[in-house]
């Protein structure tokens, strides 16, 4: 019996390696900037929820490419959105930094939207950018 996150053969060697690592950095980085103190964070320009949702809907890009099928896909996405859901708890005990349903809203919705659009692109970008018979650069 597979397990239900066992990853696709979407992504294949390096390109998986690389996608695997940069998104583990993403994750980070997100952790970092969640529970940076207000006063070290600055004022961001524009509104405070297009940032989570932006920065929800980057991270969730990779999970279509890495599972296939809805389960999986549901599944990863749920638990990146209780990610989210996670650092907006620990951020009630940061200086400066509030705990909001709204925050998680923007969250979980920039999730949604990341994997609604990765899956719309899966199809395309396999095709041309790790196709070597339609990419011969590729192949090197």
């Amino acid at each position: 019996m597979s397990s239900v996150l066992e990853p696709s053969p979407a992504l294949q060697g390096r390109q998986r390696h690389w996608v695997a690592l940069l998104w583990t950095l993403q994750l980070l980085i997100t952790a970092y900037y969640s529970t940076l103190p207000a006063a070290r964070l600055g004022v961001m320009p524009g509104s405070d929820k297009l940032w989570p949702l932006s920065g929800y809907l980057i991270l969730a890009l990779p999970i279509p490419l890495f599972w296939t099928g809805w389960r999986k896909v549901c599944v990863a996405g749920v638990l990146l959105a209780l990610y989210g859901v996670g650092l907006e708890f620990v951020q009630r005990y940061v200086p400066g930094r509030g705990f909001e349903l709204a925050d998680m809203l923007a969250n979980s919705t920039g999730v949604l939207c990341g994997i609604v659009l990765a899956t719309r692109l899966r199809k395309p970008i396999f095709a041309f950018r790790w196709n070597t018979a339609a990419n011969p650069e590729n192949s090197r």
